[in-house]
């Protein structure tokens, strides 16, 4: 069921990858706009993702970098204490 799920997404995001490309192609004066066409479909970076890590502390929702780095330094610093593996 999975597989069957997952090749009709993978099926419905080639068409919509195609269709995009056949109406945009043609715009434009050539190199730049192309590649700033194409790069969304097949870059994972495609500069319009946020970098920023946003933690949910209960019913707090953190987002500023001092805060969740402390949080993860915090976290990681004491998982051996909850694995048994402490010396």
């Amino acid at each position: 069921m999975y597989r069957k799920h997952r090749n009709k997404v993978l099926q419905l995001r080639k068409t919509c990858a195609k269709n995009y490309l056949h109406h945009n192609t043609g715009k434009g004066n050539g190199g730049k706009d192309f590649w700033k066409l194409i790069k969304p479909l097949v870059s994972n970076k495609s500069g319009n993702k946020s970098n920023n890590i946003i933690l949910k502390e209960g019913d707090s929702i953190i987002n500023d970098p001092l805060n969740v780095s402390n949080i993860l330094n915090e976290y990681f610093v004491n998982i051996t204490r909850s694995t048994g593996c402490e010396n």
